[in-house]
């Protein structure tokens, strides 16, 4: 094997006989170690299903760990990452997934065998380098989850509806960030804390990526009144999604928050006063650089922070945000050696760049967002 991931060789997925006992699978569903992006979902009165189905995004299915990779845990529900054992089932969900030049997950075919991409429970069918360092979790499908009526699950049957117009009533700050890595707090959630030492109840949700529970406890914990994510929606991950789906749960998000409706295992403390939305782990596709220069997503942000890594990141997300006639409030997150290399692009670009310490401060990051 040499940690590489190989072919399995047993009977092709849905082949494998379910329990006959409806109590039976639902003793052995609530057994199965479930990702947190299924979180809304009802298993209830889910059962094994014995036809074969193609897997499409979203579908529900159970699994055994076949081999351990890079996620040795699964994020479960309630935010407890819960380890990984060879032979383990979990409850996770079909979903897309790309790191340019990397690695990534396709959904399609019988799919014998999938690679869990994200430890919130999201795996698909591996396409990338299987080195000893960065292999993935392998996972053995055992079968697709459907209702009683032989249905399959999806994640969109438990989402919240769909919005096709809408006008946020209430301040919306998006933060616009190439990628993410590495467990610090993301500026989403340091603008959140910021606003909230100043006395603003925030709401947020997270709007790209592929399902991830990191961001949404970050965002809990630094004292937001509400969060959701693209999941709330029925998506496992915003790649290779529709500009038009991603308008319609930009939309469903948003509403939700203004009204504050309950989130399963989080009790909502308020209703809020301002929103922030963090767009992330997603700019390097297509759909997010067509959705930031839509009407539509201008129309519903007041303003922005731009945050990047380098110079040369920040001048081209600053600039696609600027074409999309969003209002930049400020940047943040530069990581370069030579202070005066990062004095010369805030001229150049006319912004300002905040640090930690000053997305947290209630003088600075009050004034900087709530002023007209």
């Amino acid at each position: 094997m040499d940690g590489v991931a190989q072919p399995f060789l047993s009977a092709p997925m849905w082949a494998q006989t379910a329990p006959t006992s409806t109590m039976a699978i639902s003793r052995r569903l609530q057994a199965a170690k479930r990702g947190f992006c299924l979180r809304r979902a009802d298993l209830g009165l889910a059962t094994l299903l014995g036809r074969q189905y193609a897997p499409e995004p979203g579908h529900l299915f159970l699994a055994s760990v076949a081999q351990l990779g890079r996620h040795e845990w699964i994020e479960l529900p309630d935010g407890r990452r819960a380890r990984l054992y060879l032979d383990d089932e979990v409850v996770v969900c079909y979903g897309q997934h790309d790191i340019p030049g990397r690695y990534g997950a396709r959904v399609g075919g019988s799919m014998p065998s999938c690679a869990l991409m994200s430890s919130s429970g999201v795996a698909g069918a591996w396409e990338g380098q299987n080195d000893v360092d960065d292999r993935p979790t392998m996972l053995q499908p055992v079968g697709m989850l459907g209702d009683l009526d032989g249905r399959p699950l999806n994640l969109a049957r438990f989402g919240l509806p769909m919005v096709e117009r809408y006008v946020a009533s209430l301040p919306v700050f998006a933060v616009l960030e190439p990628s993410r890595c590495g467990r610090e707090a993301p500026a989403a959630a340091n603008l959140i804390r910021g606003l909230s030492n100043a006395g603003v109840r925030v709401a947020a949700a997270n709007m790209a990526g592929i399902g991830s529970a990191g961001d949404y406890w970050h965002m809990v914990d630094a004292g937001a009144v509400a969060v959701r994510d693209f999941g709330n929606c029925g998506l496992a991950s915003t790649r290779h999604v529709s500009a038009d789906t991603l308008r319609r749960a930009v939309y469903a998000l948003l509403a939700d928050l203004e009204r504050s409706s309950p989130e399963h295992g989080v009790s909502e403390r308020a209703l809020p006063d301002a929103i922030v939305i963090q767009v992330s782990d997603g700019l390097s596709q297509q759909a997010m650089v067509n959705m930031i220069a839509a009407p539509w997503f201008r129309q519903n942000v007041d303003r922005a922070l731009v945050v990047a890594r380098d110079v040369a990141s920040l001048a081209e997300y600053a600039s696609m945000a600027r074409k999309g006639g969003i209002r930049i409030a400020a940047a943040c997150g530069l990581i370069v050696p030579d202070p005066l290399v990062v004095s010369e692009a805030v001229d150049r670009l006319g912004l300002r760049v905040l640090s930690r310490q000053q997305l947290l401060d209630p003088g600075v990051i009050g004034p900087l967002m709530l002023s007209r």
